[in-house]
């Protein structure tokens, strides 16, 4: 699957965002006036007056939007109170004493599965929950957390925003530009390193937590090797090869090779509980965001750890199912190694892997380290003849292992994999329904009578993103933002006004839902993302909620069998002479007095993506109405009216 880049960077994506922050706030409940004014005042005065004064301002205020998005849109966990107090006590064990009046610095949990972390010039640290699936310590964790604290100390986020600015990185003659950023951006990691040891050294944790961390970096490199068809080592972009940073740590180790630290200050037992309890998370954000491989083989990381834990059996079962519910080629695929070459060293492409997973205990596609190794449980896979081979084989010896284990949920993703054999599939989903406390009881019926897309009406949900716009003063864009209930009322005016028009049409604000309801918000917008993805199917026509039961709950909730996201994307041109009150201005202007706007250059974008549930239909639709020039004189709100009218017009037209 693939995403349709340009409309994700158009609607979805919010800018990279950094900033420095002196006050306390809560996640759930940021200020973006606030917190972009603490930001602006806590950079150096040489940023702030003569030539760079507009650049940073502009700095500061993109970097508290989008600290904004991440939050508000449920990217963080706000309900794992414990888990992120005892992360905060960690990152407090690292933090240098000029760093601890610093109120801003604190550390949160993301729902991301990848091994990633980073901080924001503001103090506010993201550590994504695929962390804890690879670490075996604090002192792993204490690095971590050094390291990038280590970038807001040292204002690295805002020297590369300041270089790229002037134009230090846009000379394309040789690539030339992209080099230098690269360089630029290495220097900076290594610089964070070096602090990163001394300030993990000072805190009384095991130094050889930095060095856990750089194994894990160059097993996870070694595994992207594998994957890739022409590459035998990786290349360095914006951060050092594991390899060169090790080199680092050597004559750092040297120096203090007779003083050791603790690999753990605050608990081992804690750190224990949060490990386990991250796993299923991590799973979890790997499958709802589409990522099958991935889901596929952590799960089976687990499960060779903990072979009798049903909830990675259950994992194993669906990340196989839906990979192979999108191409039914992949039943035949072997299991694990259908996507990895040969470890071979040659200037021709690699041959791709033909052996199965269990011929050799391959290091390189498990990124496995010795202590990962010390807890497999799960050794007799390479006893022996194989278990399996192929993806097909994995899920039925899962499905047997799943009943074994009695979870109720692997029988439902058992029947949703015989989805062409009726009676098959009846039988399995009559012993789901007969389970106490299971999660799809009607859906289950539902599928069994052959009623799910049946029992919807024609009607079609419309879900309004915000408008995105932007006042574009020479090369710059400034965002156009909310300033309160009256640009809401604004435009559910608008949004009233066009639907109207189309009787069959419900609507729904999808910022009024943000705030309402986190958990349907969070659903609608994986839905949204997936009308993004371009899926190339072989097999049977795809039905969403076979695909995936959850989604089936909104379409049920509305009754309607198509959800549509529209997206549209407004640009104002004006003049400008760079100067820091005219960038005040165009970001103090509101949505309620832009729609009453005439005499402006202008020009708009509508994106309308959506998923249906109907009999014998495409699973998904895109339309793209290319750049509408909009008139010069008339009100913009008439104007988005027709506009959108006729986008919605078209698109139907298009997919009848």
């Amino acid at each position: 699957m693939k995403i349709l880049c340009l409309y994700l960077l158009l609607f979805l994506i919010p800018e990279i965002a950094v900033s420095q922050l002196e006050i306390e706030q809560k996640l759930s409940d940021i200020d973006i006036p606030e917190l972009r004014s603490h930001i602006y005042k806590g950079l150096p005065d040489f940023y702030r007056i003569g030539k760079y004064e507009r650049m940073t301002y502009r700095y500061a205020d993109g970097q508290a939007m989008a600290i904004s998005n991440i939050v508000s849109e449920g990217q963080t966990y706000r309900d794992w109170e414990e888990f992120e107090n005892y992360l905060n006590k960690i990152l407090e064990k690292v933090m240098p004493e000029e760093l601890k009046k610093d109120k801003g610095v604190h550390a949160y949990l993301v729902r991301d599965g990848s091994y990633n972390a980073f901080m924001t010039g503001s103090g506010y640290t993201f550590f994504n929950i695929g962390l804890f699936g690879y670490v075996h310590d604090e002192a792993t964790i204490a690095a971590i957390m050094a390291h990038e604290l280590a970038h807001y100390y040292k204002r690295h986020s805002l020297h590369l925003f300041v270089q790229q600015e002037k134009g230090r990185f846009n000379i394309e003659l040789f690539n030339i530009g992209k080099k230098r950023k690269r360089q630029f951006s290495i220097e900076m990691e290594v610089e964070s390193d070096s602090l990163a040891l001394e300030w993990l050294y000072q805190s009384g944790y095991d130094v050889k937590g930095l060095l856990s961390s750089y194994r894990i970096m160059e097993r996870l490199e070694k595994k992207q090797v594998r994957q890739s068809k022409y590459k035998d080592e990786i290349e360095s972009t914006t951060h050092p090869l594991s390899k060169e940073r090790l080199e680092n740590f050597t004559q750092f180790f040297r120096k203090h090779s007779k003083e050791s630290g603790s690999l753990f200050l605050i608990g081992k037992e804690q750190f224990k509980k949060f490990k386990e309890k991250s796993k299923p998370e991590i799973l979890k954000a790997h499958l709802f965001n589409f990522e099958f491989n991935e889901c596929l083989e952590k799960a089976f990381k687990f499960h060779l750890i903990d072979p009798d834990n049903s909830i990675y059996v259950y994992y194993l079962m669906e990340s196989i199912r839906r990979k192979c519910y999108i191409n039914s080629d992949s039943w035949e695929e072997n299991f694990y190694t259908s996507r990895y070459f040969v470890d071979y060293m040659t200037k021709k492409p690699k041959p791709k892997m033909e052996s199965n997973l269990f011929e050799k205990f391959d290091l390189d596609i498990f990124a496995m380290g010795p202590k990962d190794l010390n807890e497999v449980n799960a050794k007799f896979y390479w006893k022996d003849t194989p278990k399996f081979v192929t993806n097909e084989q994995a899920f039925d010896f899962y499905s047997k292992l799943g009943e074994v284990l009695k979870c109720k949920e692997c029988d439902l993703s058992n029947a949703l994999s015989r989805i062409n054999n009726k009676e098959a599939k009846n039988k399995l989903l009559k012993k789901y329904i007969e389970h106490e406390n299971i999660e799809f009881r009607q859906f289950a019926i539902d599928l069994m009578n052959d009623s799910v897309q049946k029992k919807l009406s024609n009607n079609k949900l419309l879900v309004y993103n915000d408008l995105k716009g932007y006042i574009k003063q020479g090369s710059e864009k400034i965002p156009i933002r909310f300033h309160g209930l009256s640009d809401t009322t604004a435009l559910l005016q608008l949004f009233d006004s066009v639907i109207t028009s189309f009787p069959t049409r419900k609507s729904m604000y999808f910022t009024n839902l943000k705030y309402s309801d986190l958990e349907k918000f969070t659903l609608l917008k994986e839905l949204e993302l997936f009308s993004f993805y371009t899926t190339i199917t072989k097999g049977s026509k795809t039905k969403l909620h076979i695909l995936d039961p959850r989604y089936i709950r909104i379409f049920y909730e509305y009754d309607v069998n198509e959800i549509e996201f529209i997206n549209y994307l407004y640009v104002e041109s004006r003049k400008g002479e760079g100067k820091i009150e005219e960038y005040m201005e165009a970001m103090n202007m509101n949505y309620s007095d832009l729609l009453k706007q005439t005499k402006r250059t202008r020009f708009l974008e509508v994106y309308i993506s959506s998923l249906r549930e109907v009999e014998n239909g495409v699973m998904k639709t895109r339309y793209y109405g290319g750049e509408v020039s909009l008139k010069y004189r008339s009100v913009l709100f008439d104007q988005l009216n027709f506009e959108l009218k006729n986008k919605i017009h078209l698109k139907d037209k298009k997919f009848r």
